[in-house]
């Protein structure tokens, strides 16, 4: 098993096709997005300031296309209200040491970190 890398900015031109391998994927890490890369450049700078790290320590282990159920991307919050469609976006999990970071993302590019118990995952139509 090859061991995780580090995502930088240098590998993430390399992050356009689905059948392209991103750089920073464990072996076994689902990577099957459409995501630009400019978006993911600005996922990744988000977790490493979160995270107090540099780019180069956050480490990717999912990024798929996905459809939410609503405008809370799988991430409802209490006391709050949601557009009720489907939303076309992506799923994108990095982590940096231990601490998880799950983003939620929209096609048009805003994103969220959801944590907590109100976790819900996004349809899954092979169901």
């Amino acid at each position: 098993v090859e061991p995780a890398k580090p995502i930088g900015k240098p590998g993430m031109k390399d992050m356009v096709k689905n059948s392209d391998r991103p750089p920073a994927v464990r072996q076994g890490g689902l990577t099957t997005h459409s995501m630009p890369p400019k978006l993911m450049e600005r996922l990744v700078d988000d977790v490493a300031r979160t995270a107090g790290v540099s780019a180069d320590q956050v480490i990717l282990d999912r990024a798929e296309d996905v459809t939410w159920r609503d405008g809370s991307l799988g991430c409802p919050q209490p006391n709050m209200s949601y557009s009720q469609v489907l939303i076309d976006g992506y799923w994108v999990v990095f982590h940096v040491g231990r601490e998880e970071f799950d983003m939620r993302v929209t096609k048009k590019g805003t994103f969220m970190r959801c944590e907590g118990q109100t976790k819900q995952p996004p349809i899954r139509y092979d169901d």
